[in-house]
């Protein structure tokens, strides 16, 4: 048992190292391309890093419900949701502060952020069917309409990218974000392994390693692009995520099998994302960025996440 907990912990540190490794890639190539695309890196964030870094819930959307195991996918997708706002903006902001934003950006943020919270209202009421399928389906089309129309402020002719390298810079972003994935999988797989095999409890890991499982394309983008100070690559990362993950990902949800909501789990889950996407978008209308105290609050969300999360499985169960 010793040798294979080691043998385990030494395949997920090899996994962590590529992963970050292969984001800091994604976030330079994805950073050139949006130059020559003549786009702001939140807008790139937006429409191609958020939706890459979603394909590990989209697998778990259609099998799960294929499977007849619509509530799986409903809480990793709300989960995640939690977890990148609190966990995975929590750290970036901790590790890097972010650069002030203008009132057009901050405007375009709380708007994301806000249509991220209407997919709710139709969870409630206790069935998801065709018709929800289609109103989420067309929320994201929308909110594509509307990334593609605020993103494109730029002039293309002088952004010093050649056709050449923008397309090696695409190439290089997709190879990448296939091995971010890749490698998070190993990663996580290693990691609830090693978990159950000290015995540590099982909702807790549900709630922590399963659910960060998901969102670690997310989190290992997001680290490297705080890092260098990308933060609108960063946020739009994010933020896209959450409206694909609430929009897109749950409508094909209900669209692949008509289920009933577990409320009992789910509503936490939801009020734990209004707590963290409130207190982020308070920040941002308020200070016009994030810093290290902002941070610092989001992981405390996190932390109560957690918290919440195991004391409501406990009582599940």
């Amino acid at each position: 048992m010793a040798f294979d907990i080691i043998v385990q912990f030494a395949v997920l540190l090899a996994s962590i190292g590529v992963l970050g490794l292969a984001a800091r890639y994604v976030v330079e190539s994805a950073s050139r391309l949006a130059k020559y695309l003549g786009i702001t890196e939140l807008a790139i964030g937006f429409l191609l890093i958020s939706l890459l870094t979603s394909l590990p819930e989209l697998s778990v959307v259609v099998v799960s419900s294929a499977g007849g195991n619509n509530n799986l996918s409903l809480g990793d997708l709300l989960g995640s949701n939690v977890t990148n706002v609190a966990l995975i903006l929590g750290l970036s902001a901790f590790i890097r502060e972010s650069k002030r934003f203008n009132r057009k950006t901050i405007g375009a943020m709380l708007m994301f952020l806000f249509l991220s919270f209407i997919p709710f209202i139709l969870v409630i009421d206790g069935h998801m069917g065709i018709t929800d399928a289609v109103i989420l389906i067309v929320i994201y089309l929308l909110f594509l309409r509307e990334v593609i129309s605020e993103g494109v402020p730029h002039n293309n002719a002088s952004n010093n990218v050649s056709k050449k390298e923008a397309g090696i810079d695409l190439v290089i972003t997709l190879v990448g974000m296939l091995v971010v994935i890749i490698s998070a999988g190993f990663a996580v797989e290693n990691a609830v392994l090693i978990a159950t095999q000290l015995d540590i409890f099982q909702s807790f890991i549900g709630a922590t390693i399963v659910a960060l499982g998901t969102s670690a394309p997310e989190l290992a983008v997001n680290l490297a692009a705080a890092k260098k100070g990308r933060w609108g690559l960063a946020i739009g990362n994010i933020l896209g995520s959450n409206v694909t993950n609430v929009s897109l990902l749950l409508g094909l949800n209900a669209a692949i099998n008509q289920f009933e909501p577990n409320v009992l789990i789910s509503t936490p889950i939801m009020a734990c994302i209004f707590l963290s996407s409130g207190f982020l978008g308070y920040s941002l209308w308020k200070n016009r960025k994030l810093d290290k105290n902002d941070g610092i609050k989001l992981l405390a969300i996190y932390a109560l996440y957690i918290l919440v999360m195991a004391g409501t499985q406990v009582a599940v169960y």
